[in-house]
């Protein structure tokens, strides 16, 4: 009888621990501050190549699949709707376009981080060569170990604006 009572107990324990308890460890935490503002740099430098080449691929790996953004031109685009527009745009011959990130200001609130910056987009459409800056606003966020981008938004700077650096943060 006892033998039968310890069966059951165990058995009933057994149930109380599932697999993917056993078999999902944590995911792991974000890297230090600093580690983690120099990566967020990198990834928007990244993402600007990415654009200026066509390279859907990397912009696919860059976005979360909850990723909403908001062009300069107002347009509003998933993550589907970013990578195929870059995948049809991306391949016109006829159009080519450089974009710079700089100005680049990462700030880090635990697993989520904002950057902000300025793009500077030259474009060379057949004869026509074209230039102009955008402020945007980028935020990434970690997930499965690394960061990825789950929203974007930017604005056009007109040109009549002189566009100066932002003074240094004094908390």
């Amino acid at each position: 009888m006892r033998r039968l009572l310890l069966s059951w107990v165990a058995v009933l324990c057994a149930g109380c621990v599932t697999a993917k308890d056993v078999a999902e460890p944590p995911p792991p935490p974000p890297p230090p501050l600093g580690a983690s503002t120099a990566r967020l740099s990198e990834l928007e430098e990244v993402r600007a190549r990415a654009l200026s080449e066509g390279d859907a691929f990397t912009l696919e790996e860059l976005l979360d699949e909850s990723y909403r953004g908001f062009s300069w031109d107002g347009q509003r685009r998933t993550k589907a709707q970013a990578v195929q527009r870059l995948r049809v745009e991306g391949g016109h011959a006829e159009t080519h376009f450089t974009l710079v990130s700089d100005e680049l200001e990462p700030r880090l609130y635990g697993d989520f981080a904002v950057v902000m910056g300025r793009g500077n987009l030259e474009e060379m459409q057949l004869e026509r060569r074209g230039f102009r800056q955008v402020r945007f606003t980028h935020v990434w966020i970690w997930r499965d170990g690394r960061w990825r981008m789950v929203a974007a938004h930017e604005s056009l700077v007109p040109k009549s604006v002189k566009d100066e650096p932002l003074a240094p943060d004094r908390r």
